[in-house]
């Protein structure tokens, strides 16, 4: 390895590759320790070793990070995936804990740092939120930052860890950070992220995802209609058929499918995944003869796309 680093020094999988061997050499020097004191053997205290506390790991890291020299966002990924190793294994709180202090003081203003930080301070959620808190003031780029605290709280909603007495306490930030003035227009990535949250927290009410419809302005025509408009449909689509409104989920898809060419290519996926949930509910109310017209829209759709594909080629 140390060959192949004095040859490559700035290959990242390689450093990574280093930093993992370390560990399993640590955690069989740990194992073989323990069998050693079971037995009687007399022996130092492994935290009194700088081997067991993640010592010569900790050297690669530092070696690492000066080697490879990134303060972009690749150089963040890279310090997070030593992070995600260290998951890996037992009694890593230490290194762990120097990969955080490095990541906050080598990028104080990005939203993934802010994000990371906040994720290791889990299950305190008090002190998780305090982080992304503190990064609202901080950041360069406010509309980012919102993106990537709210979807943090909207992963942590999603692992089940939240008790339920922290549950208002996480859709009060949600819904706190998405804020803006009444007639402010909502960006996709807001409106999506509020509409998830809702669905996440097993509510009924829609009352949200209406709140940010209405600050969200959808276009007449759609040149090039945005992954995150189809998902929020999709969204509000399954939210009505939650809550026994069938129909309303159906017309939501079909109000958004006829703003769609279905024979653009640049509305190919988006025409795909609608027209799949419009005949499936199409179906269930007994409307056969419209869902067969959408497939053969949907079949010639295709056969066009893949025609011009291979008369391009």
């Amino acid at each position: 390895m140390q060959r192949a680093l004095r040859v490559n020094p700035k290959e990242q999988q390689l450093w990574l590759q280093y930093f993992n061997l370390e560990m399993h050499y640590v955690q069989r020097m740990r194992g073989r320790r323990e069998i050693l004191q079971l037995e009687g053997v007399a022996s130092k205290s492994m935290t009194e070793n700088a081997l067991f506390s993640g010592g010569i790991a900790s050297i690669v890291y530092k070696n690492a990070v000066k080697a490879v020299d990134e303060r972009e966002e690749d150089g963040l990924e890279f310090r997070l995936e030593f992070l995600r190793l260290c998951r890996e294994f037992p009694q890593t709180e230490k290194i762990e804990r120097e990969i955080i202090d490095s990541i906050q003081s080598d990028f104080p203003t990005s939203p993934l740092a802010y994000v990371a930080r906040a994720q290791y301070a889990l299950p305190d959620l008090a002190s998780s939120l305090r982080i992304m808190d503190s990064g609202l003031s901080i950041s360069s780029s406010p509309l980012p930052y919102r993106i990537a605290y709210l979807e943090f709280l909207r992963d942590t909603l999603e692992s089940g860890d939240v008790p339920s007495e922290e549950l208002t306490e996480v859709t009060g930030k949600y819904e706190e950070i998405v804020g803006g003035g009444e007639g402010e227009e909502m960006s996709p990535e807001l409106a999506l992220l509020q509409a998830s949250m809702v669905l996440n927290t097993g509510t009924s009410d829609l009352t949200s995802i209406s709140r940010a419809l209405a600050k969200f302005k959808i276009p007449d025509s759609l040149s090039s209609p945005s992954p995150h408009l189809v998902r929020l449909m999709v969204l509000l689509s399954h939210a009505h058929v939650r809550r026994g409104e069938r129909g309303e989920g159906l017309k939501v898809v079909l109000d958004y499918m006829r703003k769609l060419n279905p024979h653009s290519p640049k509305h190919l996926e988006g025409y795909g995944v609608l027209s799949e949930i419009a005949v499936r509910l199409l179906l269930d109310a007994e409307r056969e003869r419209e869902a067969e017209n959408i497939i053969k829209v949907r079949v010639c759709h295709w056969q066009v796309f893949f025609t011009e594909r291979v008369c391009n080629n």
